[in-house]
This record gives C-alpha cells, structure tokens and sequence, in this order.
C-alpha cells in the first residue's frame, strides 16, 4: 500500500446503518482498529485502551471497522450489531461488503488491523496481527508524530 494513501475516501456503516466516510474525521488523527472476526474481538482490548490513552485529546479519534463482507453466512445484521455494540465506548464501524479490505489492502481480514490516519486523512502507519505491547507503544509513538 502506497505510505500516502487517501483513507478519506473509505466509507463504511455505523451501527445504525448510517454511512459514515472516513473524511469526516478529517482534523483529527484517527486510530482505525480493524478486521474481520475474530480479528475485531481479539483488537477490543486494544480498542479500549487506545480510548481510554487519549480520551481528554479532541485531536484523535479511535475507531473500530468491522470488515465483515461475506464471511458470515447464515449470521443475520442484527446478530452482528448486537455484538458489536458490546465494544464499549469505541464506535464501531462496519464494511457489509468487505470493500475496504481491498482498499486498504488488508492482509487477511481474520488478522487484527491497526491504521493511523493523519488529520488530512492519509494513512500514515500500519501494523497487521501484532498485538504485542511493543506493536501497542509503536502505534501511540506514531499518533504523537503526526499530531
């Protein structure tokens, strides 16, 4: 993936079925936790904790992507969304289609996915299944330097 890529342009579903493009974090820099299941489960901790790191900073935003696609079948929307919801105080967004995958040339959607996107909505940074605390600190020294 090109280092300058144009996240912006992504858009993807809230739990309410509203669409929500990734330009409208435009201003901040948003840390963009994402896969498919069960990679979105295992990233939940990271999720909260990244929250929970910059809560009083109004320059960034976490955010977690369901990249769902077509890896559910039988698994209604709603049974989804219930699950989601239990994420906490991250919002969740979710890709039906699993079109951001290609977009942001996920490696395996099964895998956790960490994005930082600067405030003009470039991705700046990525890190793909490692949930480690060395990957945890590299993905808070990467949000410092684009702030």
């Amino acid at each position: 993936m090109d280092s300058a890529f144009d996240a912006s342009r992504i858009a993807l579903r809230d739990l309410e079925d509203h669409e929500k493009v990734l330009g409208a974090f435009k201003g901040k820099t948003v840390i963009l936790i994402g896969g498919g299941y069960p990679a979105i489960e295992e990233a939940a901790d990271w999720a909260e904790a990244l929250d929970e790191e910059y809560a009083g900073d109004d320059d960034v935003q976490v955010v977690g992507a369901a990249i769902i696609g077509d890896v559910l079948p039988g698994v209604s929307k709603d049974q989804v969304k219930s699950r989601l919801k239990d994420f906490g105080t991250v919002p969740v967004l979710v890709d039906w289609e699993g079109q951001s995958s290609e977009a942001f040339d996920l490696d395996g959607a099964s895998k956790p996915h960490v994005f930082v996107i600067d405030r003009d909505g470039v991705l700046r940074f990525r890190t793909v299944g490692d949930l480690s605390d060395a990957a945890l600190a590299k993905v808070k020294g990467e949000v410092e330097a684009v702030e």
